[in-house]
């Protein structure tokens, strides 16, 4: 959470928090969140390598559901609020 803060709230060039519901266990989502640790290179791309941040176990893909993941990550830290960009695919849930 203290990476997200750091590399995600800059107004400076800030690291988009990606945001994907990516497995469908039975009747369980689990939505995960990335982004990219500028702390750290990585010797054969040189690029930035990528860290999963908080995810979410959930049962519904309702905006509801995602409002409630956001909510929670921002009272973790009320400076998470400030995330300059956010990346999602077409899950229209998570857009809207």
């Amino acid at each position: 959470m203290n990476d997200l803060k750091m590399f995600c709230t800059h107004d400076n060039n800030p690291i988009t928090l990606a945001v994907d519901t990516t497995f469908n266990l039975c009747d369980l989502w689990i939505t995960d969140t990335s982004y990219r640790n500028q702390r750290l290179i990585n010797r054969e791309s040189q690029k930035h390598p990528v860290f999963l941040g908080p995810m979410m176990l959930h049962f519904t893909k309702n905006v509801e559901t995602f409002q409630r993941f956001a909510m929670e990550i921002v009272n973790y830290n009320h400076k998470l609020y400030d995330i300059k960009t956010v990346g999602v695919d077409m899950e229209s849930a998570i857009y809207q």
